[in-house]
């Protein structure tokens, strides 16, 4: 049984992660060092039933593009959407990536606009009348995706800070995720002070996607993507999964 044991962790395959340590619940984020959410919970199951072995190293999602897309430092970045120039230096999915709902994604992320209980603004469709200022996160492709349809954005450092600020200030708005603003409230009892909205404002898929200069296999990452789609369309672990956050 030993010499069974050597063998198998001696022969098994191994891929180097980076994932964004900002805390983008329930989704992604790092607790004490260690990469943690929704999305990981996804990719390790699915590196495990095809017998890899990993290691996730939470870093700025500026710094995992860098280094583990541009510079292959890393085999794979943990859940990144699409972008033209991401698809410069990372491997996505066979299928058109720049479909809204992909099937190929981890999981489907719906960004919607956070207002102060005062705010008497409704969206309802056109990001033009946000409000402003207009908060998003360091980094992220829905501050680009803005940007391109002329809104300007005040960038702040995550969805926390920028809440706390929309709270303190009473003016403007928060784009974020519906479970991350949820979250913030409760923690900072916020829940009478802000408002969700239904609409969302962008719905953008997310992928496991690999660094062109990672010596993954063309084969080997497309069982890993089918594995993922496996796994997100498996209910019960989804609901295991989910009973977590």
């Amino acid at each position: 049984m030993l010499i069974t044991f050597v063998v198998s962790t001696v022969s098994a395959k191994e891929i180097s992660i980076c994932s964004d340590d900002n805390f983008w619940y329930p989704f992604s984020y790092s607790e004490n060092g260690t990469a943690k959410g929704w999305h990981i919970d996804i990719i390790t199951t699915a590196l495990k039933n095809l017998g890899y072995q990993y290691k996730i190293v939470p870093l700025s999602w500026k710094r995992c593009l860098e280094d583990g897309g541009k510079n292959g430092q890393f085999d794979a970045v943990a859940n990144a959407s699409y972008k033209p120039s991401r698809a410069e230096y990372l491997s996505y999915p066979p299928e058109n990536p720049r479909q809204e709902k992909s099937d190929w994604r981890i999981m489907q992320v719906e960004y919607v606009v956070v207002s102060d209980i005062s705010e008497t603004y409704r969206y309802q469709g056109d990001p033009l009348t946000l409000p402003l200022p207009v908060r998003g996160t360091m980094g992220y492709s829905i501050v680009d995706d803005l940007k391109e349809s002329g809104v300007k954005v005040d960038i702040g450092h995550n969805s926390e800070q920028n809440i706390k600020s929309l709270v303190r200030d009473k003016k403007g708005v928060v784009i974020t995720v519906p479970q991350l603003a949820k979250f913030i409230a409760k923690k900072h009892h916020l829940e009478n002070k802000i408002i969700i909205h239904s609409d969302p404002i962008k719905s953008k898929s997310y992928f496991f996607a690999f660094s062109q200069k990672s010596k993954v296999s063309e084969k080997e990452k497309l069982e890993i993507w089918q594995e993922i789609v496996r796994i997100r369309e498996n209910e019960f672990l989804m609901n295991q999964f989910s009973s977590q956050y």
